[in-house]
């Protein structure tokens, strides 16, 4: 259970302690800017594509069940936030099959070491997305506005 003191909470959302550096997988890691990984990652995104226009259940299927899950996850684990994050975007749009059970195959705990980092950088990464949705600064002056009207009244 999370720890909901009021100190532990409020840290939670704080945004000079999330650290990205050390929680988040670079944008794009080193390894795939190399010309031949580069090649081979563009090759599966066209790959996955492919399957999807072909036979759409049969890619959710594979996706879902060893082997292919564990090889996938690996994959995966080793992407930097910028693929895995449209990876898991496009595998889970709503016009996708099985798209729920798509995402628990892939975090399911069992799967080790690729499944724990392919759940931590998408936590950091929502984590991230809520605080700067919340501290936006359209949001902080429509705030600042709503307050200085119900001020004067």
């Amino acid at each position: 259970m999370p720890d909901l003191v009021t100190t532990q909470a409020g840290g939670w959302l704080d945004p000079s302690q999330l650290d990205l550096l050390s929680e988040l997988p670079e944008a794009t890691r080193r390894a795939e800017l190399e010309p031949s990984v580069e090649t081979a990652v563009v090759a599966l995104g066209v790959a996955i594509h492919d399957a999807a226009a072909f036979d759409p259940p049969g890619l959710a299927r594979r996706i879902r069940t060893d082997p292919a899950r564990t090889l996938f996850q690996s994959v995966l684990a080793q992407l930097g936030s910028e693929r895995l994050l449209r990876m898991l975007d496009w595998l889970t749009a709503p016009d996708k099959p099985a798209r729920r059970s798509i995402l628990a195959a892939l975090f399911t705990s069992d799967a080790g070491d690729s499944s724990d980092a392919i759940r931590a950088a998408v936590r950091v990464a929502s984590k991230r997305a809520l605080l700067n949705r919340m501290t936006a600064e359209t949001r902080l002056r429509s705030l600042a506005f709503c307050a200085t009207e119900a001020r004067s009244r």
